[in-house]
């Protein structure tokens, strides 16, 4: 079974933006994810672990917005 899984409101401090203001002393970004994720033995069990791993789906949207500066936010969509 899949299920989407929605996280609101994760906040991150960035470098990304046009001018070399914003380049140079960043700003805070609030980033809302949405995802797919196979949800079946965590349903079927209402086991924790066999649940999503929030921390992890976190970090690596973290490290997907943090990896790589961005002029436009467009782009790093």
């Amino acid at each position: 079974m899949r299920g989407t899984i929605d996280i609101a409101g994760l906040s991150v401090f960035a470098h990304h933006g046009a001018t070399e203001a914003e380049k140079l002393n960043g700003q805070r970004f609030i980033i809302d994810l949405s995802f797919e994720a196979d949800i079946t033995e965590a349903a079927k069990t209402d086991k924790l672990a066999a649940a999503v791993d929030y921390v992890e789906a976190i970090a690596v949207a973290q490290a997907a917005f943090l990896d790589k500066r961005f002029d436009l936010l467009e782009a790093a969509s």
